[in-house]
């Protein structure tokens, strides 16, 4: 049992760079998202006044 001792700091550094990288990769999708709806209303030749909502949080 001793002998698996030394190996579980290694696995533990991975697990934690595994779910860093995991939580990073998420967000990463979640910002394509966003990026793609602001990517359309560009297209589209859409300002900010064309969303009622957005101006009435900025005031």
């Amino acid at each position: 049992m001793k002998a698996l001792l030394p190996g579980r700091g290694d696995l533990l550094s991975l697990a934690r760079v595994g779910s860093r990288f995991s939580i990073c990769g998420l967000l990463a999708l979640d910002a394509r998202e966003t990026n793609e709806h602001v990517r359309q209303a560009k297209a589209a030749d859409k300002t900010t006044s064309d969303f009622p909502q957005i101006t009435a949080e900025r005031k």
